[in-house]
């Protein structure tokens, strides 16, 4: 080879090396000019308040009076990868809303709780895979109560009722109760409440539910009672403003109780309803639908009526 030519390499060499960047050295020894470069991106200046508004944009819930559904969607996934803010931002938005699509991802959520119990401060939403008309086996329903237990604070509950043979408070012999499965005195901020019942035995009413004193909606899916709601036993809900009712025979068995909450005013029924909700009767068993307290009372089995003041 030439003396000219190597000569040309040899200034080319010198060159690249005088226009590389010289990357400073941090006390571990690796280079921070990578980290320089994201430092200057006008997206990392942003407020988290800004960042997180837009993460939520990417993964959106639908919502509806009777249900939550939570979506899924990559583009969150792929922004969690970019850095170390962007991931505990996504975790907020991916974590939220925990929705349960099978028994096994309820007992895996469960054993990656111990391992990871940051993620006990960031879950708002539990949404337990129910089995409408059907006896949750008692496995599932231990871990969803150990997961429902573990979470910080709840605002948004759809779970499945725990049914206890007890003895009775009245000396009768023994008799069913429903039980919630939430420790005492947690989630006290919770707003949306779904129960479903447990199979198709009536048992009592759920005496823990007058904790939630915040809960806004309060939803009741094939839920049979055995006896009707006392007032003095269950006290009302200060700010329950709508309630479902699915099947089940709990409409007539809550009368006096939804009476006595001040601020209800929304009432749905669906499926099949006793025989005094026909329309031939002269007068309407509940207490409820006659003191014009409702504003608006809908109600559907072969069809869909809606009646409001």
């Amino acid at each position: 080879m030439s003396s000219g030519i190597k000569n040309r390499f040899s200034i080319l060499f010198q060159k690249r090396q005088q226009a590389a960047p010289v990357p400073h050295e941090t006390t571990r020894g690796s280079s921070v000019t990578i980290q320089n470069t994201l430092s200057e991106c006008f997206i990392s200046k942003l407020p988290r308040e800004v960042l997180l508004r837009i993460f939520r944009s990417l993964q959106q819930e639908r919502r509806s009076s009777r249900s939550i559904t939570a979506t899924r969607n990559r583009d969150l996934y792929h922004a969690s990868l970019v850095c170390k803010t962007w991931n505990n931002l996504a975790a907020h938005i991916s974590y939220h809303t925990i929705q349960f699509y099978s028994a096994l991802s309820v007992l895996r959520f469960h054993k990656m709780l111990q391992v990871s119990p940051h993620i006990c401060k960031i879950v708002k939403t539990l949404i337990f895979p129910t089995r409408y008309g059907q006896t949750c086996p008692k496995e599932l329903l231990d871990a969803f109560e150990g997961i429902a237990n573990q979470i910080e604070s709840l605002s948004e509950l759809n779970t499945t009722l725990r049914l206890v043979e007890e003895e009775s408070p009245t000396g009768d012999g023994k008799e069913w109760f429903h039980i919630l499965p939430i420790g005492e005195g947690r989630h006290d901020d919770l707003r949306r409440l779904c129960l479903y019942g447990n199979g198709d035995i009536p048992a009592r009413f759920p005496t823990a539910l007058p904790s939630f004193k915040r809960l806004h909606l309060l939803i009741l899916k094939g839920v049979f009672i055995s006896k009707p709601v006392s007032t003095d036993m269950t006290p009302a809900l200060p700010h329950l403003r709508e309630c479902i009712i699915e099947g089940g025979n709990t409409v007539l068995m809550m009368d006096n109780w939804l009476l006595s909450c001040p601020k209800l005013h929304l009432l749905s029924t669906i499926g099949p309803q006793p025989a005094a909700f026909s329309p031939s009767t002269d007068e309407f068993p509940m207490r409820l639908l006659v003191h014009g307290k409702l504003t608006c009372w809908s109600f559907s089995g072969s069809g869909h009526t809606r009646f409001g003041n």
